[in-house]
């Protein structure tokens, strides 16, 4: 019996896992938020502020509709995961993440 629960278990645990971005997350803004390079997210843009690249999580938190952030060529791109076709795609060049507590699904 314990054999079987430990392999539901493991199972369970694998197909959670799977849905879970590859990304080695760095940590921003005082834990606030996750941030990678050469990631984009697509879509929902809400607003677009021009920032340096370290300044754009810190522009996300401080809008409440901000859910996730791209930025590329000084230019920070507010987002909001309305769960409708909202993905990650790695692009060359720029910087994206999400503030935690905020961001919904599908990323962490």
């Amino acid at each position: 019996m314990k054999f079987c629960l430990r392999s539901v278990i493991l199972l369970v645990t694998t197909v959670l896992m799977s849905n879970v971005s590859a990304r080695n997350w760095k940590e921003g803004d005082g834990g606030l938020i996750r941030w990678d390079f050469d990631c984009n997210f697509n879509l929902h843009d809400i607003q677009f502020v021009p920032t340096l690249p370290e300044q754009c999580g810190g522009t996300c938190i401080a809008n409440p509709q901000c859910t996730h952030f791209t930025h590329v060529g000084g230019t920070c791109a507010l987002k909001r995961n309305t769960g409708s076709g909202f993905r990650e795609d790695s692009l060359s060049g720029h910087t994206c993440g999400f503030v935690l507590n905020r961001s919904g699904q599908p990323f962490p």
